[in-house]
Formats: structure tokens, C-alpha cells, sequence
């Protein structure tokens, strides 16, 4: 009754193999069924010759109906029992999406949970473990491989917002810790004298232009990795053409008008700050808030962005080309911290809380995450392709249902007959 899975319609080795496992226990299940319905047939004509023949009748009977039974449960699961419309058939491709979202939840509920990954991690000496296994020099040579061809991706999932806080907490405290008020002073009456300002700025801009021409490319990569990741590319080359058309525009029209107002902007705000760090007896407080002020200017946060950038890019020119002494020296260091890693229980517990803090931030951090991708891509899958699936998965042990189901069924006709007969006789 169940339509076998057409095995030249599956690809992959492995489904095949599944289809031909499924195919064999339906026709096994089936023939089960076809073999009670025969014994009941047959019997049924010569049940009034004698008493016992009622009991091979009442077992297949009840065999048949066992049988049927547990074949339209299990064909439910998957489709409509003969293509007929019986409502709450159909389960798995009716119910996807729902059951997409339960496994999803699930999944994240049972296996990547904080508790379930902190139990399974905390206690085991994994830091000490993988000390030793890092001594032997050709798992250290594999490591250094790994580095070498691996540090590439790594840089660039690095959390660049981390980086740049802490970027930003260093130059800070530089920049709080350094006196400059009385050098200040004198530095910003001889550069700032009114025959120098427009030329200053005007050279600024020209400088600030021949920035953004020289590092377009960053510009755009900056912009790729701010947009959400589904941003389409003709999207994010429109902001990016928007952003450097208007960035030059400006910069062209402020450097060819003497009287434009932001040179005039420009005027007033070095007038405005020599008046604040001329005026007053307490310079140091001034200086202060000029630092703070330094420190709150965009100009500043985008130096030391593209400070990192620029290391970044480094990086990953290094690490995706190595040299042999490069890599040799990396195998060596690996050596070397295995060695202090396993020498060290102190450094190696410390090691393993950083692990389970790690794997525990992770799993709060992009746990529900995984969930959402689970749900997402079942729910993606075609509804039938998706029943076909899971009914490859667990078809075959289905089948063994519709079997102990005839067994079973035969069984209780058997039994419920026998207590008929004994009470009918006595």
C-alpha cells in the first residue's frame, strides 16, 4: 500500500541505500498483510467444519485489521492514505513549518543550552590535554599550518567593535595622561595666525580629498560590513557612490569659495577655542575639557577606526602568505606553550574556565541564533522533499510498527476468541 521510494530520483549514495531498506520492510509489512488476508479467506470456508478453525479465522482477522490500522498511522505521518482527503493526514508536510520551529527550539532547548554546555565541559582537564598534544612536533607543525592559512579568518570575525573600544580606552587614557596645555598654547599661537587659517584649511581639504581617492576601497568595505548582510551589492554600491559624491562635492566647493560658510565655521570655532585656552587662570582644567573634547570628535574615533584597518589589512596580507620562517616559528611556539600549559595547573585551570566561559558565551550569545537557522532552512525545504526525507530516516524502522501491529493484532483476535469459547461453554 505504501508507495516506495523511487530510488533513481535520490542522488546521494547513503538515500539510496535507505530507499532500498525502506522498500524491502514495506513490501515485508505488506505482505504480512496480503498473507492474513489469504488466511482468512481461506479459512473462512471451512470454519462450520470444525471449532478450532474459528481460532486461525478470529487471529487473521484481527491480524488484517492490526495491520491496516498501523499501515494508515504510519502512511499518515507522511501523506494522504490512498490520495483520499481524511482530515489530519499528512502530518510531516502539512505541519513543516511548525515542526521546523519546535525542532528548532528544541535543539537549542536540549543541546545548547548554558547548564548543558557548562556540564559538559567543566571538570575535564582539556587545557592540560591539549598542552601534551601540542609537544609532539608534528601535531605542532599542523597547528602552525592551521595558523598560518587559518589566523586570515579569524581576523575577520574578529568582534571589531571590541577592538575598537579598546583602541579608543587606550587612546584615551594617553591622551588624559599627557600635559600639553602650556606647549599647546604656544604651538596654536604661531600655527593659527590669521594670514595661516584658510591655508591650513585649504591644504586639510586637499589632504582629506587625496585620502578618500587613496582609500576608496576601504571606504567601501566599511560600508559593506556596516550594512545588514542582506543588503543587496547594487544597495551598497548606492550608498557608497552617494557617500564619496557627496564627500567630494563638499570638500571641492568649501576649497574653491573663499567665503563659503564653513570656512567661515572654521573661523569662528579657532577664534572661539583660542579665546578658551587663552582665558582663565586654572589651564589645567581647560585642558581637560579640551581633551575630552578632542577625545568626543569624530575625527578621532574614524582615526583610530581606520588605525585598525589598516592593521587588519596587515595581518591579513601576512597570513595568507606565509614564509617558511614565519611558519617555523609559530611551530615552535606552539611547542613552547604546550610545554607551560601542561607544566602549569594554575595557567591550565585558568585555560579551562575560559574555555566553558567561552563556549557558555557562545551558546548565550548565538544560541537562539542557531535556533532561527534551523527553523528557517526546514521551513525553506519543499513540504513533500521534506517528508521524503525524514520518512528515509526512519521509514524502515516504521515498518517493524506495521509488523508488531499484524503479530499483535493476530495475537489479541487469538485471545479474545479463546475467552469466547471458554465462556460461551461454560
Amino acid at each position: 500500500m505504501n508507495k516506495p521510494i523511487r530510488i533513481e530520483a535520490l542522488s546521494d549514495d547513503a538515500d539510496l541505500t535507505r530507499a532500498a531498506d525502506l522498500a524491502r520492510m514495506q513490501r515485508m509489512a505488506t505482505g504480512l498483510l496480503v498473507a492474513a488476508a489469504l488466511v482468512y479467506a481461506a479459512s473462512s470456508f471451512y470454519e462450520s467444519m470444525h471449532w478450532s478453525v474459528g481460532f486461525v479465522v478470529a487471529t487473521a482477522e484481527a491480524a488484517m485489521v492490526g495491520a491496516i490500522a498501523d499501515w494508515f498511522a504510519v502512511t499518515a505521518l507522511f501523506r494522504r492514505p490512498l490520495g483520499l482527503p481524511i482530515p489530519h493526514t499528512g502530518i510531516i508536510p502539512r505541519k513543516k513549518d511548525a515542526i521546523a520551529s519546535q525542532f528548532g527550539e528544541f535543539v537549542t532547548a536540549n543541546f545548547l543550552s548554558e547548564d548543558v554546555i557548562g556540564e559538559r565541559l567543566r571538570g575535564k582537564p582539556l587545557a592540560r590535554g591539549a598542552g601534551r598534544w601540542l609537544q609532539r612536533s608534528h601535531n605542532a607543525a599542523t597547528v602552525a599550518r592551521q595558523v598560518t592559512t587559518g589566523i586570515a579568518g579569524v581576523v575577520r570575525v574578529i568582534d571589531d567593535a571590541a577592538v575598537q573600544e579598546l583602541i579608543d580606552a587606550k587612546v584615551a587614557r594617553k591622551v588624559r595622561d599627557t600635559q600639553l596645555a602650556p606647549l599647546l598654547g604656544d604651538v596654536l599661537d604661531y600655527v593659527l595666525d590669521d594670514s595661516r587659517r584658510q591655508d591650513i584649511l585649504s591644504a586639510a581639504i586637499r589632504a582629506i580629498r587625496f585620502m578618500l581617492e587613496d582609500h576608496r576601497w576601504m571606504v567601501r568595505e566599511k560600508i559593506m560590513q556596516q550594512t545588514p548582510w542582506w543588503f543587496p551589492d547594487s544597495l551598497d554600491r548606492a550608498i557608497y557612490e552617494r557617500l564619496m559624491n557627496t564627500a567630494y562635492d563638499t570638500l571641492i566647493e568649501v576649497d574653491a569659495n573663499p567665503e563659503h560658510p564653513l570656512r567661515e565655521s572654521f573661523e569662528t570655532m579657532l577664534d572661539g577655542l583660542l579665546d578658551r585656552l587663552r582665558s582663565g587662570d586654572d589651564m589645567a582644567e581647560k585642558e581637560a575639557a579640551l581633551k575630552e573634547e578632542l577625545l568626543a570628535e569624530p575625527a578621532v574615533r574614524d582615526f583610530t577606526q581606520s588605525l585598525w584597518g589598516d592593521v587588519k589589512q596587515s595581518l591579513l596580507a601576512q597570513m595568507e602568505d606565509p614564509d617558511e620562517w614565519f611558519e617555523n616559528t609559530i611551530t615552535q611556539a606552539v611547542v613552547e606553550f604546550g610545554r607551560t600549559v601542561e607544566a602549569n595547573p594554575e595557567l591550565a585551570a585558568r585555560i579551562d574556565g575560559w574555555i566553558v566561559d567561552g563556549a557558555r558565551y557562545v551558546v548565550r550569545t548565538y544560541g537562539d541564533e542557531v535556533s532561527r537557522i534551523i527553523a528557517h532552512t526546514i521551513e525553506g525545504w519543499d513540504a513533500e522533499a521534506t517528508s521524503r526525507r525524514i520518512e528515509l530516516q526512519i521509514g524502515r524502522d516504521l515498518q517493524f510498527i506495521r509488523i508488531n501491529g499484524t503479530v499483535v493484532g493476530g495475537l489479541a483476535g487469538f485471545t479474545i476468541h479463546l475467552i469466547s469459547v471458554i465462556v460461551a461453554s461454560a
